[in-house]
C-alpha cells in the first residue's frame, strides 16, 4: 500500500500532466494511525449482517436512555420483563414526539417551512462557525407531483461538481391526505435538510465544485456523501441544534436503527431465511416505523 502510495505521487509530479508538486506525509506511520482499512474477511457480507445486529442492540440502549425522561413525565415507573418492554419505552416517546400537534407541519405550508429551516440550520451553522462563511448557493424549492416516484419525501438535484455556480433544485414531495397534514414533523424537516443543505451535502459539493484537482469527483461518491451527511448532522446536533431536551439526538438514532435494521433484514430476506411477512414485523418491532413504512422497504 506505502509502495503504491509513493509510486502514484511519482507519477503525478513526473510523469502525469504538469501540476503543482504535491507532498504526502513523510512519516507514513501518520497513514497508519489515520486510515485503519480493512480488507478480506471483513468486508464478507456476513460479517458486515453481523456488525450491523450489534450496533442495532447498542443503539436501541442509547435511545432508551434518552426517551426514558420524556416517557416517565406521562408515564409510571415501566416494569421490565424482557427486552420487548425497552423498546416500548422507546416506540411510546417517539409516537409522542411525532403526534404532538406543534410538531406537525400541514400540507398546505409544507415549502414555507422548509425555506423557514433551512434558513434556521444556515444561520445556527454560522453563529457557531461549523461551515465556512464562503459557501453561498442560490436554493430553488419547489414540489415535485404526486405520482413522481422518487422514493423519497424530497430530492436533491445537485450532483456534478464542476460548475460552482449552479444552483441547487430542491425538489420536495407533493402530498394529499385527508387530515392535511405533511408526511414529516418540523423536527424530521430539520434533520433531512441538515443532512441535504447545511451543513450536509450542498455544503460537501460546494467545496467538491471549487476544488481544481480530479478529486473532487469522489465527492458525489455514495458511500462518501453518506459518511459525510451522518457526520455533518451529528456535528451540529452535538453543537446544541434544538435544544437540550434530546429530541433531535431520538430522532437521529431512530434513524441509525432503521438502517442497522435494513441491512440485518438485507441479510436474512433475500438470503431465503426470512419470509416477507417475518421481515415486515421485525422492522416494526425492531426500527419503530408503521406497517406501510415497513412494506415499502422490503421489496
Amino acid at each position: 500500500c506505502k509502495k503504491s502510495l509513493l509510486e502514484h505521487q511519482k507519477w503525478i509530479n513526473h510523469e502525469a500532466i504538469h501540476l503543482p508538486l504535491i507532498r504526502i506525509p513523510q512519516d507514513l506511520k501518520l497513514i497508519d494511525k489515520g486510515f485503519p482499512y480493512l480488507i478480506g474477511k471483513n468486508y464478507l457480507p456476513d460479517h458486515i449482517y453481523e456488525l450491523a445486529e450489534k450496533e442495532l442492540f447498542s443503539t436501541q440502549n442509547n435511545l432508551f436512555d434518552l426517551c426514558l425522561p420524556i416517557y416517565l413525565i406521562e408515564n409510571d415507573e415501566p416494569i421490565w420483563l424482557d427486552r420487548d418492554d425497552t423498546l416500548e419505552v422507546v416506540r411510546w416517546t417517539i409516537s409522542h414526539i411525532d403526534n404532538k400537534p406543534m410538531n406537525q407541519v400541514s400540507t398546505s405550508s409544507v415549502l414555507s417551512h422548509f425555506y423557514e429551516s433551512i434558513s434556521s440550520l444556515e444561520n445556527y451553522s454560522k453563529t457557531k462557525g461549523l461551515i465556512p462563511g464562503n459557501v453561498k448557493k442560490k436554493i430553488t424549492l419547489t414540489t415535485f407531483p404526486i405520482n413522481y416516484q422518487a422514493g423519497s419525501v424530497v430530492h436533491l438535484f445537485d450532483y456534478q461538481p464542476k460548475n460552482i455556480h449552479s444552483d441547487i433544485l430542491y425538489y420536495v414531495q407533493q402530498q394529499e391526505n385527508a387530515d392535511n397534514l405533511f408526511s414529516l414533523t418540523s423536527q424530521k424537516i430539520d434533520l433531512v435538510n441538515a443532512r441535504n443543505i447545511i451543513p450536509g451535502h450542498s455544503v460537501q459539493i460546494a467545496h467538491a465544485q471549487k476544488n481544481p484537482y480530479s478529486i473532487r469527483y469522489i465527492f458525489p461518491d455514495p458511500i462518501n456523501e453518506a459518511g459525510w451527511q451522518i457526520y455533518a448532522l451529528q456535528m451540529i446536533i452535538n453543537e446544541g441544534f434544538g435544544g437540550s431536551e434530546g429530541i433531535y439526538h431520538i430522532l437521529s438514532l431512530k434513524e441509525q436503527v432503521r438502517v442497522a435494521c435494513q441491512t440485518f433484514i438485507e441479510g436474512k430476506y433475500y438470503a431465503g431465511k426470512m419470509n416477507r411477512k417475518e421481515a415486515i414485523n421485525y422492522l416494526r418491532k425492531k426500527a419503530f416505523i408503521n406497517i406501510a413504512e415497513a412494506e415499502n422497504f422490503i421489496v
